[in-house]
């Protein structure tokens, strides 16, 4: 798994929203959606309307059962 590496460069660049974004992504592949929500709603401050974010937090949101949101 690649994130603890992901998580120590964000925390040198933490305005690197794409690293929140990737990140957001490892974490849905692995199933773990709380994580991914949390990791696609950093990046979405950094870069706003991304659609690839926007993707990614709307499939969590949806693995997680909340489609109100998704």
């Amino acid at each position: 798994m690649a994130t603890p590496k992901l998580k120590e460069a964000l925390k040198a660049k933490k305005e690197w929203s794409d690293l929140y974004s990737v990140l957001g992504w490892s974490y849905y592949y692995y199933g773990l959606y709380k994580q991914s929500v949390e990791e696609f709603e950093n990046a979405a401050k950094g870069s706003g309307e991304d659609a690839s974010i926007l993707r990614g937090l709307g499939y969590s949101y949806y693995k997680l059962g909340d489609y109100n949101k998704a």
